[in-house]
């Protein structure tokens, strides 16, 4: 894989009593895979859960040539957490994380930069040897990004425009998050690198956007939302036409 585009995660896969099936498709076109994850409602009804496209890249890994300077970067900042002060904040705000998700040693801010230093659970770093992009250290990236948003409330991740692979992550890393500016002001998403101790980037994510979590009975509400802006966004990025944008909206309706 050399980078994934267009990944949006659309709803949780809630699970009360019963196990649920989770289902994926895969439709690849030459070097480019489409993929989405959807359950099925007892009405026989498709969810889409998460869905995106994957870029194959069969040749070795390009080199990236970016690098961040983690000491001015630093300097910068104005505010520190601990690890035990971070994941405090996310437990006030209703996430409880095991210990194989609390993955941030130590985390600095500014109003537009967040710098985290991320070590992977002695238990886990076996698997480092098959996982290039470990879940508990990519979910340690995108938990410094939405730190950095200086949100009052729980956000979870919900959209990126593009992630590009250069390396594989080690058991230690650095997370440099910065968030995106339109005309003057900082908006809600970000851009992130993930590199190696000396400032090399392994990871470079573009766009990345959270989103609040919604209360428990408010899911069903935003659902048929949550489908058309997918849509849309498949409309905006060329992978579907007008008419068949509009011809799934009347089968829907």
């Amino acid at each position: 894989v050399s980078s994934i585009s267009n990944t949006v995660w659309m709803r949780p896969v809630e699970v009360a009593n019963e196990p649920k099936q989770l289902l994926m498709t895969v439709n690849q076109v030459q070097d480019e895979i489409e993929f989405e994850f959807y359950t099925m409602t007892e009405g026989h009804d498709k969810l889409i859960h998460t869905q995106g496209k994957i870029t194959l890249n069969q040749d070795s890994r390009i080199d990236s040539q970016q690098s961040v300077n983690i000491k001015t970067v630093l300097e910068r900042t104005t505010e520190r957490a601990s690890k035990e002060s971070f994941y405090a904040q996310i437990r006030n705000l209703g996430l409880k994380l095991g210990d194989n998700y609390r993955v941030v040693n130590e985390i600095f801010r500014n109003k537009r930069e967040t710098l985290s230093q991320l070590i992977i659970p002695t238990g886990l770093r076996g698997d480092l040897a098959n996982i290039d992009l470990h879940p508990s250290l990519m979910d340690g990236a995108f938990q410094t990004a939405i730190w950095g948003g200086y949100y009052d409330t729980l956000h979870v991740p919900y959209e990126l425009r593009r992630m590009e692979v250069f390396g594989s992550l080690p058991e230690e890393c650095f997370v440099y998050a910065e968030r995106e500016e339109e005309k003057g002001s900082l908006t809600g998403r970000a851009n992130i690198s993930i590199t190696d101790r000396e400032g090399r980037v392994l990871v470079r994510i573009e766009g990345f956007l959270s989103r609040p979590v919604k209360r428990k009975g408010e899911l069903d509400k935003t659902d048929k939302a949550t489908d058309l802006l997918a849509l849309l966004k498949k409309l905006e990025f060329g992978e579907l036409n007008t008419s068949e944008v509009e011809k799934m909206i009347e089968e829907a309706l």
